[in-house]
C-alpha cells in the first residue's frame, strides 16, 4: 500500500485514476492544480505524486521541484500530451521517475479499462459521481471521437425509454409521426451509458441483452434489425444482487455487463478528496461571479466532518449556495448552510408541520438544540457548528428567551 497524490485539473481525470488505485488498496489524495499540490506536500508524506504537466495555475515541473524541496523520498511521474515532450525529458533530467502519454498510462498506474471495449459497470450511491467516471472512461478511450449518449433508466416510463433506446419506425404507436433513430444506432462507433440500469423493466433487459450478445438492434414496430458497434456502460446505485433475488433483474444481463466491475466509494469513505472537490466547485462558482472565493481553515473542518449523505452533488450544491450568499471573500463556518456546519445531515422530519417557514424550522432546530443540552450555550454553539455571538444573534433575532442552564 502506497501513498499517492494525484495532480490534475481535469476533476473526471483525477477521480478515474484515484478510484482505480485505490482498488488496488492505495491511500491517494487529490490536488487540482499545482499550487493545491505544493500545498499536500507541504503537509503530508507521499510515496508516489502522478501529476498533469499542463494545468492553469502552473505545470508539472513546478509540483516536481515541490515533491523535491518538501517531499523527497516522493517518486515523481508527469503525465503529459504529445506536444508536451520535450518538458517532460526536462523533468527527468531534474529527477523525475518516468513520463507517461497522458490516456495511455501503464498497468501500474491505470487499469486498461478505457482502451478496451469491455462492458463497465459502475456501481456507487446517488450523487458519487458515476456519470463523470463514465465520461473519462469514454474520453480516455479509442472511442473518443465518436458519440457519448446517454439515458437515464429510471426518468423514463417503460414505453418512452424503449422508444428512446431503440428508436421507432413511423406508426408503431400513437404520435409516432415519423422514423426515429434510438441512442444505440445515434452511438454507433462510440459509447452508451445507461445510468440507474437496475431500474430497466424486466421486458427491455431481454432486448437489451440481445443487444450486448448479437449488436443488433430492432426499432419499435420493425421486423428488421440494424447492427450496432456500441461501447456499453452501466451504472447502478441499487443492489443487483438483490433485486435478481427478487426476480426483477436477469441474471445473465448481470453477467454481462459486470465484465469490469467499479465500485465508486462514497464521499464519507474518501474525506481526503473533500477538500479539493470543496475548491474546485467553490473556484468554479465564484469564477462565474467574477469572485475569488476560499474557505477558512474552520469552515474547511466543518465540511470534512459532515457525512455528506448526497456525495459529490450535495458537495457541490453546498458550495453554489454558499458562493451565492457569502459576502465575504474567506467563506467561515458560519457562511455554511446550518446543517453542514453543525455535521447534522438533512432528512425527513415528520414531526415538523410542512407549513413552517425556514426561519421557522431554523428557531424550532435551534429551541430543540438547547433544551437538549440543558440551555449550555457553548455546548449548544458546537452542535450547531456556529459561534456564541452568533448564536446569541439568533437568539436575539428569533425573540428566544434566554434561560439558565
Amino acid at each position: 500500500m502506497a501513498d499517492i497524490l494525484i495532480v490534475d485539473d481535469e476533476p473526471a481525470a483525477r477521480m478515474t485514476l484515484a478510484i482505480l488505485l485505490r482498488k488496488r488498496g492505495h491511500r491517494v489524495l487529490q490536488a487540482e492544480g499545482a499550487k493545491a499540490a505544493a500545498k499536500a506536500l507541504a503537509e503530508g508524506a507521499f510515496d508516489l505524486v502522478v501529476t498533469d504537466l499542463r494545468m492553469p495555475d502552473g505545470d508539472g515541473l513546478q509540483v516536481l521541484r515541490a515533491a523535491k524541496a518538501h517531499c523527497p523520498e516522493a517518486e515523481v511521474i508527469l503525465l503529459t500530451a504529445y506536444a508536451g515532450w520535450e518538458s517532460a525529458k526536462e523533468a527527468m533530467r531534474l529527477g523525475a521517475y518516468d513520463y507517461f502519454e497522458k490516456g495511455k498510462e501503464p498497468d501500474e498506474l491505470l487499469h486498461r479499462i478505457a482502451p478496451t471495449h469491455a462492458t463497465v459497470l459502475i456501481q456507487g450511491e446517488s450523487g458519487t459521481g458515476k456519470e463523470v467516471i463514465a465520461k473519462a472512461i469514454h474520453h480516455t478511450s479509442s472511442r473518443a471521437d465518436k458519440s457519448f449518449m446517454a439515458v437515464n433508466c429510471g426518468a423514463l416510463p417503460e414505453p418512452l425509454l424503449e422508444s428512446e433506446m431503440f428508436g421507432h419506425v413511423r406508426g408503431a404507436f400513437t404520435g409516432a409521426t415519423s422514423h426515429k433513430k434510438g441512442l444505440f444506432e445515434e452511438a454507433h462507433g462510440g459509447t452508451f451509458f445507461l445510468d440507474e440500469i437496475g431500474e430497466m423493466p424486466p421486458a427491455l433487459q431481454v432486448k437489451f441483452l440481445r443487444v450486448l450478445q448479437e449488436g443488433e438492434v430492432r426499432r419499435v414496430g420493425s421486423n428488421q434489425s440494424a447492427t450496432v458497434d456500441v461501447r456499453v456502460l452501466a451504472a447502478t446505485n441499487r443492489d443487483l444482487g438483490q433485486l435478481m433475488q427478487q426476480g426483477r433483474f436477469r441474471e445473465d444481463l448481470f453477467y454481462r455487463l459486470n465484465v469490469i466491475p467499479v465500485i465508486i466509494p462514497p464521499l464519507r469513505e474518501r474525506r481526503e478528496d473533500i477538500p479539493a472537490l470543496a475548491e474546485h466547485f467553490l473556484g468554479r462558482f465564484g469564477q462565474q461571479q467574477g469572485r475569488s472565493l476560499q474557505l477558512s481553515a474552520e469552515a474547511m473542518e466543518r465540511l470534512l466532518r459532515y457525512p455528506w449523505p448526497g456525495n459529490v452533488r450535495e458537495l457541490e450544491n453546498v458550495m453554489e449556495r454558499t458562493a451565492i450568499l457569502v459576502q465575504k471573500e474567506t467563506i467561515g463556518p458560519d457562511d455554511l448552510p446550518l446543517h453542514v456546519a453543525a455535521g447534522n445531515p438533512l432528512g425527513p422530519t415528520p414531526s415538523l408541520p410542512p407549513e413552517l417557514t425556514l426561519a421557522e424550522v431554523e428557531k424550532l432546530h435551534i429551541l430543540q438544540t438547547l433544551e437538549r443540552v440543558g440551555w449550555n450555550h457553548s455546548r449548544a454553539a458546537e452542535i450547531l457548528g456556529i459561534g456564541r455571538t452568533s448564536l446569541w444573534r439568533k437568539l436575539k433575532e428569533y425573540q428566544i428567551e434566554d434561560r439558565l442552564p
